[in-house]
């Protein structure tokens, strides 16, 4: 039955269901940052939450929880900072369905105009996408409204820095911001309403390009670092699954459509700015190209050896022409930011959500041998075929799972996409100009090294039958430690060798050819990518692998090394990588690299960076790391408290993450 044949049914008991799911949300959030217990977390989660309830879902319906949010919601003002940012994590807004969220607004939208401006701008007619923008506007101004009646009564030693932000927040009404703060105050404001109002991972776009119109000055530099502790505020309340976990993205740089490289003074400030606060949030993706000027990915290669793991590169030169054979338009295409991790999208105009499901490469596989067909296979051929045949099923149960996703109604987020304007209908109900999906996919490299293990063993030397490899894999390698070690220390994933490129590029084009014949209820496409965070999630509910990997163990960090490749190695590796026309949803290659290294010889990594971006990679991050340090700091963590990791997309305090997470880094 769906929510809204249960509404008729059901009416009064939906709030109840909402406040239920929503507990349960907060209480795991609660139990994976405080360590607290299961029912110690829902009393406290319970006692504190102010919960706002859809009572009609619909259109209407959301708005009433708008409403209510925006007059029930605390306001903070807290005047020691340079900007108002404020989010009351106790007033909570319940939702039914699937909230969109993972993405990046398009800012540019509230900077250059007034309210005024963008209600005669974008309330034209009677559809459903103006009378949304309408109410919209009206909800914001009365919120407007409330923020300068407190600001009015507020009494505070800093009387000009009040004043400063009254002016600010009552010229929304009728002006454009006039300069850089006013910009980033808006920006903020904005960005507080999307996290208010129950989205989650919300990134902030092309910032550089978004602030190109407005004049730089001496203290701008300062400006950009207040605005950056301000976005930190609120670190726990927005993390998603772990610590740091936030998706405030901030994408930097990148090729134009005439063949230039943008970028500006605002790019250097940026980057400059998150390696002096070395904080692990916001992060920052750079946009990089052959094309690019040398002084900036110089600045990058310090911003990277200030070990706050930002910013992660993303290669315009292989990412854009994958962007236009998808589909996209050559506008959209070169102006792509990115999803709360890595996965590119066209910015602004799109429901683009990229985290739709991971393609269990891995799981395919200890499914795969844990079937009696798979004994009966007489040749190398017909376990790949048998084994893409688990691959195809995988894929078959993820679009079930996508024809039936039901969005919640969300007037902010049709309020920002262009097209829902043009057809006249909200960004839930298909309103927006592209309403693509990804998918992200864990344990290829299981799978990969798995099957080269077994055309090895078993058909070319013969040292094992496929009787035996299925019970070694269903005992889980008991007393077979010595094989288990050899299979280990002999992965081929990573290695620039042939027949591992080749089969990864059968793997992929079996994917492509399963994607390209769907499409989801809107019409939209969907891209898959060679990266996930769930590599030990994943791991830990998945069979033995023929690779060495034991039942429940971790998979591989995205595309990584196995068996200490060196760095230049998996980065040819991954430029052979076939990415065909649906593999763009993110495919990082994942490196650490020691202090020593980066620190000692920074010359030398640039000249790495350099060979990195004639190779053509797709995109690239780094952990800087000393395994002394690392063991040190996971036995005396007081010791350690601005130690920063990279997780999977994101960076976060190392003392934070669960201890499953630090070993796997001390390990790799």
């Amino acid at each position: 039955m769906n929510w809204k044949d249960r509404l008729e049914e059901e009416g009064k008991e939906i709030p109840l269901i909402q406040y239920k799911k929503e507990i349960c949300a907060q209480a795991a959030r609660l139990r994976r940052f405080t360590g607290r217990k299961k029912i110690d977390s829902l009393i406290q989660c319970a006692w504190k939450m102010r919960p706002i309830t859809l009572k009609k879902h619909s259109a209407e319906g959301k708005f009433s929880q708008y409403s209510e949010i925006l007059r029930k919601s605390r306001i903070k003002f807290d005047f020691t900072e340079e900007f108002l940012y404020w989010i009351d994590e106790e007033c909570v807004l319940c939702n039914l369905d699937t909230v969109i969220g993972n993405t990046s607004p398009d800012y540019s939208l509230i900077i250059h105009h007034s309210l005024k401006q963008l209600e005669e701008k974008m309330c034209v007619s009677d559809d459903a996408a103006s009378r949304s923008n309408r109410l919209l506007l009206g909800y914001v101004r009365n919120y407007l409204d409330r923020i300068c009646r407190e600001l009015r009564n507020t009494r505070t030693e800093s009387d000009a820095k009040r004043k400063k932000f009254l002016t600010w927040f009552q010229r929304m009404e009728e002006y454009p911001s006039e300069d850089l703060e006013e910009a980033l105050q808006r920006i903020l404001f904005w960005n507080q309403l999307f996290w208010q109002t129950g989205h989650r991972l919300i990134g902030l776009g092309r910032m550089d390009k978004l602030l190109n119109d407005f004049t730089a000055s001496e203290s701008s530099f300062e400006t950009i670092k207040s605005f950056l502790r301000i976005l930190h505020k609120n670190y726990i309340f927005k993390s998603n699954d772990l610590p740091g976990d936030t998706g405030q993205i901030i994408v930097l740089g990148g090729l134009e459509t005439d063949g230039s490289y943008f970028c500006n003074v605002f790019t250097t400030f940026f980057l400059q700015a998150v390696a002096q606060l070395h904080l692990p949030d916001p992060k920052i993706i750079l946009r990089t190209s052959l094309d690019m000027p040398e002084k900036l990915l110089e600045q990058a290669a310090s911003s990277i050896a200030s070990g706050n793991g930002s910013p992660l590169l993303s290669d315009d030169d292989v990412v854009i022409p994958n962007l236009l054979r998808f589909g996209y338009d050559k506008a959209d295409a070169f102006n792509y930011v990115v999803s709360a991790c890595w996965e590119p999208l066209a910015w602004g105009c799109a429901l683009e959500q990229n985290n739709m499901g991971c393609i269990q490469f891995g799981r395919c596989m200890s499914d795969m041998t844990a079937d009696e067909k798979f004994v009966l296979c007489r040749s190398y051929e017909e376990v790949c075929a048998l084994y893409f045949s688990y691959l195809k099923k995988e894929l078959e149960s993820l679009k079930n799972f996508w024809n039936g996703l039901i969005w919640e109604p969300d007037p902010l987020f049709t309020f920002f996409t262009e097209g829902c304007l043009r057809k006249g209908r909200e960004i839930h109900a298909g309103g927006a100009k592209y309403n693509n999906y990804g998918v992200l996919s864990v344990g290829l490299s299981s799978a990969v090294d798995s099957l080269l293990h077994i055309k090895e063993m078993v058909f070319e030397k013969e040292i094992l039958t496929l009787q035996q490899t299925a019970r070694i894999l269903r005992e889980n390698y008991e007393g077979k430690e010595e094989l288990r070690e050899e299979l280990s220390e002999t992965r081929g994933f990573g290695k620039d060798r042939e027949c591992v490129i080749d089969l990864v590029n059968q793997i992929m084009n079996c994917v492509e050819e399963s994607m390209k014949n769907y499409c989801n209820p809107f019409g939209g496409k969907v891209k898959f990518g060679l990266s996930s965070p769930a590599y030990i999630t994943s791991g830990s509910v998945s069979g033995a692998t023929f690779d060495g990997r034991k039942k429940g163990e971790p998979y591989a960090t995205h595309i990584s090394g196995q068996c200490g490749e060196a760095p230049t190695e998996i980065v040819r590796f991954a430029s052979k990588i076939n990415w065909m026309s649906y593999g763009g949803n993110g495919n990082v290659v994942d490196l650490i690299l020691n202090q020593s290294f980066v620190s000692e010889d920074r010359n030398r990594f640039i000249d790495f960076l350099k060979g990195c971006l004639k190779q053509r990679f797709f995109q690239m991050q780094f952990n800087i790391l000393s395994y002394l340090q690392l063991l040190d700091a996971r036995d005396h963590p007081e010791k350690y408290p601005g130690l920063i990791v990279r997780v999977w997309g994101f960076s976060a305090y190392f003392a934070e993450i669960p201890r499953e997470y630090q070993n796997q880094l001390i390990e790799r």
